[in-house]
């Protein structure tokens, strides 16, 4: 019997319970973690699996913004970067603009990032409009 699997003789779990779904104990685990690490962001994040392309120093690597918020996103899949690093970045099915942002810092969950200038804030919410109504699902809004 698998971990997932409940034993018959044994009670249902409790709703709370989020042993039960994958998704669901990924993302507690990932609330914990950043209840932990001291995390506030300021703006909602929503969760993407976005394809992206970073361009830090002469490297040019492919990752995955795993969510997005009005302040910044996590990156993951990019070695090598560290806390204030200058990062070029460029989500492809948001166009060809490519963002600037600060690596603002590294965790188990990726690295972090965020804007250091307003002006590169405020095309980054305008540009991501597209994927937060993608990610509220139909008939959201």
């Amino acid at each position: 019997m698998s971990d997932r699997e409940r034993d018959p003789g044994q009670p249902p779990a409790p709703a709370n319970d989020v042993s039960a779904d994958p998704r669901a104990e990924d993302a507690a685990l990932r609330a914990a973690l950043n209840h932990s690490l001291g995390e506030r962001r300021a703006s909602p994040r929503v969760i993407v699996e976005e394809p992206c392309i970073v361009q830090y120093g002469p490297h040019v690597v492919s990752g995955v913004l795993r969510d997005v918020s009005a302040g910044g996103a996590m990156l993951r899949g990019v070695s090598g970067l560290i806390q204030g690093d200058i990062v070029a970045l460029n989500v492809p099915r948001l166009g060809t603009r490519r963002f600037l942002v600060v690596v603002r810092g590294i965790t188990l969950l990726g690295a972090h990032l965020g804007f250091a200038d307003e002006d590169e804030a405020a095309a980054w919410r305008i540009a991501l409009n597209p994927l937060l109504g993608e990610a509220a699902g139909p008939g959201a809004g």
